[in-house]
């Protein structure tokens, strides 16, 4: 049972990786950003991986050390996240 939710947890990050940002940022629809996460992640599996494990992580941190560690948390993820992403998808 727990490699279905590993699949699973695989699932969520690769369709929402990308589409967030990529909405923000240009003027596509949701399934379209949604592909384009699906490919990103595709092309750089390992990368990525490491990216939601480390999310994991600081989330478990900042959850662990109640919400001062979120407020942390939180912006540094996003922020790195936004960069992460400027160098996955191409213009």
């Amino acid at each position: 049972m727990t490699w279905i939710k590993a699949v699973l947890a695989f699932a969520a990050f690769s369709l929402a990786a990308v589409p967030v940002p990529l909405l923000l940022v240009r003027d596509i629809g949701a399934v379209t950003a949604t592909i384009a996460s699906v490919g990103a992640v595709r092309r750089n599996f390992w990368p990525m991986m490491l990216w939601a494990w480390l999310i994991a992580v600081f989330t478990a941190i900042g959850v662990a050390t109640l919400p001062i560690g979120l407020v942390v948390a939180f912006p540094l993820i996003g922020h790195a996240t936004w960069h992460a992403f400027a160098e996955l998808v191409e213009e």
